[in-house]
C-alpha cells in the first residue's frame, strides 16, 4: 500500500511540473534586420593597446559585410569612467563600396592605469547568427604608459645561452627599468635599482618568462640577492629559473649597456 501511494505521489507531482513547463513563456530569438549589412569589429584590433605617454587617441577598425550602399552605423560604450576619458563617436558612416572604417576614439588617461571597456554596434546593423570569428561588441583594455627608451645593449642569458641585442626602458613614474618582451613576446621584465646598485624585481615574487619547457611547462623567473648594477653599463641578474617540477638553479644574467639614449 506504502508503495502505491508512493507511485501516485511521483506521478502527481510530474503532472504539476509538466503543467507548470507549459505555463513557461520563453523569449522570442531577436530577428535578424533583413537589410542588415553585418557591421563587426575587425579581427586586427589590439584588445590591449598601449599608448604612449603623449599620446591622446587610439584607433579602432570597424568592418562590413555588405558594402554596396553608403550607410551611417550607431555605436554605443559600456564604461565606469567619465565621458571625457573616452570620447566614443556616436556613428560610423561608410561610404558606397567602403567596406572598412577605423575610427578615431580621443582619451584622457591618467599614466599607468589601466581602463575596460566595451563598445558596441547596434543590434540593427549586426546578424548575431553569422558564423564568424568578429563580433559586434569589443572589449578594451587600454593603458598609457611612460616607459621611454633608456638605453641600447646586449642581453646575455645564462639560463638560455645566448645573446641578442635588447632595449633598456624606464618609467619616471614609477622609478622602475624594464626589458619588454625579454624571453618571449608577451612577457616584460621589470625591475629597480637602488642607491647602491641592488637590483630589486617588480614584483619581488616570482613571474612567468614566457618560454615554455617542452616537458615541464612554463619556466618563471625570480631575482636572488646579488643582482647589481656597477653604476658604468653592466646589469647583473642573478635569477632562479623554476618549472613545477622544480628549479633550474641560479642563473647567471646579463645586460651591458652599448650607448644610452
Amino acid at each position: 500500500m506504502k508503495t502505491l501511494k508512493k507511485y501516485i505521489i511521483i506521478l502527481i507531482v510530474g503532472l504539476i511540473v509538466v503543467a507548470c513547463n507549459e505555463d513557461i513563456v520563453r523569449e522570442p530569438s531577436p530577428v535578424t534586420n533583413p537589410n542588415s549589412t553585418n557591421v563587426y569589429f575587425s579581427n586586427s584590433n589590439n584588445m590591449s593597446p598601449i599608448l604612449a605617454k603623449d599620446s591622446t587617441s587610439f584607433r579602432v577598425i570597424i568592418e562590413r559585410q555588405k558594402s554596396d550602399k553608403a550607410q551611417t552605423v550607431k555605436l554605443s560604450i559600456e564604461s565606469a569612467y567619465d565621458d571625457k576619458v573616452f570620447q566614443i563617436p556616436p556613428t560610423v558612416s561608410f561610404a558606397a563600396g567602403e567596406s572598412s572604417k577605423t575610427i578615431k576614439i580621443p582619451v584622457q588617461m591618467e599614466l599607468m592605469k589601466k581602463y575596460h571597456i566595451a563598445i558596441l554596434i547596434d543590434g540593427a546593423d549586426t546578424n548575431p547568427y553569422a558564423i564568424q570569428t568578429v563580433y559586434s561588441r569589443i572589449e578594451l583594455n587600454i593603458l598609457k604608459e611612460d616607459y621611454a627608451a633608456y638605453s641600447n645593449g646586449t642581453y646575455t642569458s645564462g639560463m638560455f645561452k645566448s645573446s641578442w641585442a635588447q632595449v633598456l626602458q624606464y618609467s619616471p613614474s614609477k622609478k622602475t627599468y624594464r626589458f619588454k618582451d625579454l624571453f618571449n613576446e608577451g612577457y616584460d621584465y621589470e625591475f629597480s635599482v637602488s642607491d647602491d646598485g641592488t637590483i630589486a624585481q617588480v614584483p619581488l615574487t616570482a613571474i612567468l618568462t614566457g618560454y615554455v619547457h617542452p616537458t615541464y611547462g612554463m619556466v618563471s623567473a625570480q631575482a636572488q640577492d646579488g643582482s647589481m648594477f656597477d653604476k658604468n653599463s653592466t646589469y647583473t641578474f642573478l635569477l632562479k629559473f623554476t618549472v613545477s617540477a622544480g628549479s633550474f638553479g641560479i642563473k647567471t644574467e646579463k645586460y651591458v649597456i652599448t650607448n644610452k639614449l
